[in-house]
This record gives structure tokens, sequence and C-alpha cells, in this order.
């Protein structure tokens, strides 16, 4: 999988976990591509902001990726992607495509939404959101993207797209198992 790709990939990851706004909340994912458990990340979730620290073996390399995303009324208004940096505010009537995740508990059949990449907002375009019971999947044109899984009203499971999954977790343990030396 191309770099730059599993950056968009992890990317979206981070806001997985977001379907109870109001809560605050800590959950673990898994990473894996090819059915190969290679990563987790860790998401802590309030009202206000969402932060995620996402960390992944790729090539034999280890890999940390910080995000972070501020929420007015349960909507992304802007995202760092370095806890040192300033935030950089989404453009009006576009979510970032972190953000979709936010809206994937709550396509009743069919959404439409605008979003932008995180990496270069002048990356624009419109995705639908198709759902058929608990799997919502997301489309852009007539290509699906993305699908999620869904268990009263959170979502548990994630295909990003070709072998590339994640899967909810009861607790960090259990994210981590069989990831030595990511820790």
């Amino acid at each position: 999988m191309p770099y730059h790709l599993l950056i968009l990939l992890v990317l979206c990851m981070n806001l997985a976990a977001a379907a109870d706004a109001a809560a605050d909340s800590t959950r673990y994912y898994t990473f894996s591509i090819g059915g190969v458990h290679c990563g987790y990340y860790r998401e802590e979730r309030t009202a206000e902001r969402v932060v995620s620290h996402a960390r992944f073996r790729m090539e034999e390399q280890v890999i940390d990726a910080f995000f972070e995303y501020r929420l007015v009324g349960g909507k992304v208004t802007a995202f760092r992607l370095d806890p040192d940096e300033a935030f950089i505010d989404v453009p009006a009537d576009h979510v970032p495509t972190g953000g979709v995740l936010l809206l994937v508990p709550q396509v009743q059949q069919v959404t439409t939404i605008n979003v932008v990449m995180e990496g270069d907002l002048a990356k624009r375009w419109p995705v639908e959101l198709r759902r058929d019971g608990d799997h919502v999947s997301e489309f852009r044109g007539e290509k699906k993207g993305r699908e999620f899984w869904l268990k009263d009203g959170v979502i548990v499971r994630m295909n990003w797209g070709g072998d590339a999954l994640s899967e909810l977790k009861a607790n960090k343990a259990e994210a981590m198992a069989g990831l030595a030396g990511l820790e």
C-alpha cells in the first residue's frame, strides 16, 4: 500500500469511534493490512475535541501519527496534525476526510457531503454515504470506498479499501495484542 494512502487511512481512522458526541470516551482499534495486525490507535473524545494517537509498523519502521479535531456542536471545525501547531480551520460546508466518520452513525439511508483532505485543503470532492441496516458504504461517484459496520450506534469495524481493516477492541491490551515493540 502506498505510504500516502496509508497516512490518509490513518487520518480517517482517527474519528472512527465518534458516534456519541456528548460523552467523554477512550476507544482502541486495531489496524491490519492483508490480515496482518500491524498497528493500533487510541482515540480520546470529549464534546469539544477528538484526540488520536496512531501507531503502526510499516516496512520495518514504527510510525506515530497525532491528530486532533476541534468540534463545535458535534461538527469538525478545525484540525491539527501536530500538538505543537496551530489549528487549521475546515472550509465552510465541508467535512475533513476523517470527520466523515462522525456522520456514519447518523446516516439513515443516503447522505451526500463535501469532503476536504486534511493534508491539502485544495483537494475537495463530494461523497455519498449509503446505509443498509448496520452497514454504511462511502461512494465517490459510483466507486465504493470505505465501509463501516455499526453496533448500537458505534463503528465496530471498518474496511479502508482493499485489505486494510480496523476493529474496535475492549481495551488497549486487546488492540495491541501481538504488537511487540509498539508499546
